[in-house]
């Protein structure tokens, strides 16, 4: 019986194989064919982008009434536990004893909402609902600025929202979706800000999102550097201008920042930027006996010590127990140099090899049996039952093979995008380089799961319609020269009242 767990992460299924190799296929036959020009005169009218988000707000409410999640979610609960406990204690924390395990942005989110509608899964749905929709019109509004034309601005702002796992993740209480979707925004502020530097009012807005999105989830971090290095390539801005402009982004973002690392410093006496569970992880993910990790390695320091997770002395608040973990993961990492980089090679593998994990959780945080129960010898092989019911199990097959397809080929599309920038445009794609190169190195030395590869998969479509206008304002300024070329030789002056004529 197959189950979620290796149908996701291993090419060797065939049900993981397909959808990468008719991705694969798909992009090479629309590349050779030339077929992505023929978005030049697509006709997506407002009308149209509209009536989708009409849709998707009627289809995904539906969905998220007929699936009742169960309570505690394991790990998402998390963050509405978090934002009860402020509505009910004053405090962010466990009852009334303040913590910073998790990021406070999500939880904050929620809090208004807890307010209205009470303790109920509503209270998550709404706002995820909000950020989905509101973000979709967001990018569409990004891209009319940075020159796209409207019936590709609402053709890529509907594929957001059409991304399969942001549109599953809208009914899971986790962070994916006011993580990614706000990165996002911040992402597509500073693209517009290096289209013309002028634009200096975008960029603040961009670095107030970015800080926004790292109190979201801790490694949005390392997520404001991209922006930096973009700002310092603008090789037609001064080097002082440059430099004045990243000195006012990092203050901006630690303005952003500021008082909830105050709060952690009175609470921990220790500075913690955003929360506590780097070193916790850190040390999770380098512990071959983890089954994120999945290795059967018998030599390390974890395997002889199987209760390291008592050695902490209990007298240490969180802070000081996040820093023991560190060192403790660390030192794996140092012992065990080789071992280290083979499970980070691993993990990358897991993480991108497939983008169905929504299909999982929501079996996993709701009661959508009768087509999948928990059963099983741990919480990961959740099993598919539907091996009694053929018809069932054919429908979950094709929408698997569906999400994935359409995944794999904006992964690809997207990476072929980046690198197929001109050379002049070394500050938009260093920019998209070096935030892929974060993303993977955060799952390199932590987990390999699909969703921590946020927020790549709202970026990828931002990639793509940037592609888009380099490469039309690349073919419109060939053919002007070519044009004013011809004109400057022709005596007749034909060619010229042509070209004139034309604008």
């Amino acid at each position: 019986m197959e189950t979620l767990s290796n149908v996701n992460d291993f090419i060797g299924s065939w049900l993981g194989f397909l959808p990468i190799a008719l991705a694969g296929i798909i992009l090479i036959f629309i590349l050779r064919k030339k077929y992505w020009y023929n978005l030049y005169t697509i006709q997506f009218p407002i009308q149209y982008y509209f009536n989708g988000l009409a849709v998707v707000i009627v289809v995904i409410s539906i969905l998220f009434l007929s699936l009742t999640p169960i309570f505690p979610w394991g790990g998402g609960d998390k963050y509405f536990l978090r934002a009860f406990n402020v509505m009910t204690f004053g405090v962010f924390g466990y009852g009334n004893e303040p913590t910073a395990l998790f990021p406070p942005g999500y939880s904050f989110i929620i809090v208004p909402f807890i307010a209205l509608l009470g303790v109920y899964p509503a209270a998550y749905f709404a706002p995820n609902l909000f950020l989905l929709i509101g973000s979709s019109i967001a990018l569409r509004g990004i891209l009319l600025k940075l020159g796209i034309k409207q019936d590709l601005a609402n053709l890529f702002a509907t594929a957001v929202i059409l991304y399969p796992n942001r549109f599953l993740s809208t009914l899971l209480p986790f962070s994916d979706i006011p993580f990614s979707l706000i990165y996002m925004i911040a992402f597509g502020f500073f693209l517009i800000y290096s289209q013309k530097p002028e634009r200096i009012a975008y960029l603040i807005p961009a670095i107030l999102c970015a800080g926004i999105a790292a109190l979201t989830r801790s490694n949005g971090i390392l997520l404001f550097l991209p922006i930096v290095l973009g700002i310092l390539l603008q090789r037609e801005v001064r080097l002082r201008t440059r430099l004045l402009l990243t000195a006012l982004s990092m203050i901006v973002f630690c303005i952003v920042l500021g008082p909830w690392t105050i709060r952690n410093y009175f609470v921990f006496h220790k500075f913690v930027p955003v929360s506590t569970n780097g070193g916790v992880n850190l040390a999770l993910a380098n512990n071959p006996s983890n089954p994120l990790v999945k290795d059967s390695i018998l030599d390390s320091v974890w395997e002889s010590a199987p209760s390291w997770v008592t050695i902490r002395k209990a007298q240490w608040n969180e802070a000081q127990q996040d820093s023991f973990f560190a060192t403790q993961g660390l030192q794996y990492i140092r012992e065990h140099p080789l071992i280290f980089f083979m499970q980070g090679f691993k993990k990358l593998f897991r993480a991108f090899i497939a983008d169905s994990y929504s299909f999982g959780y929501l079996m996993t945080y709701t009661d959508a049996l009768p087509l999948f129960t928990g059963e099983g010898s741990d919480h990961e092989q959740i099993r598919l039952i539907t091996l009694y019911n053929k018809g069932l199990y054919k429908i979950y097959q094709f929408l698997f093979i569906i999400n994935n397809v359409w995944y794999y080929l904006i992964l690809l599309f997207s990476i072929f995008c980046i690198f197929s920038l001109k050379k002049d445009a070394a500050h938009i794609r260093w920019p998209f380089i070096t935030l892929y190169f974060f993303v993977c190195l955060f799952i390199f030395i932590i987990f390999g799961l699909s969703r921590y590869k946020e927020p790549l998969g709202t970026i990828q479509i931002l990639a793509i319609a940037l592609y888009y206008l380099r490469d039309k304002q690349s073919e419109a300024s060939t053919t002007e020269i070519s044009r004013r070329s011809d004109c400057r030789r022709d005596p007749s002056g034909q060619v010229c009242r042509r070209f004139y004529d034309q604008g």
